[in-house]
């Protein structure tokens, strides 16, 4: 019986055979290491940040007040 470390579970695997909805590979008992993400360029990332953030706050100034709408009708 071959026993493998799978996310923390033991998984038994008798006679080569698979259980259902399990992939069998040829790596067995390795941990899985996704390859590096690929490089950022911080500089464009925090002028874009920087950009959507002044939109944002140039939006809710120019919002209109919401006086009658937010306040409940008291006079029914």
């Amino acid at each position: 019986m071959e026993e493998c470390g799978l996310n923390g579970h033991n998984a038994h695997i008798e006679d080569g055979g698979t259980r259902r909805g399990e992939v069998r590979s040829s790596v067995t008992c390795s941990t899985y290491q996704p390859p590096p993400a690929p490089h950022r360029d911080v500089a464009k990332d925090r002028a874009r940040t920087r950009d959507a953030l002044q939109l944002l706050c140039q939006r809710e100034k120019n919002k209109e007040p919401e006086t009658s709408e937010s306040q409940p009708i008291s006079n029914l």
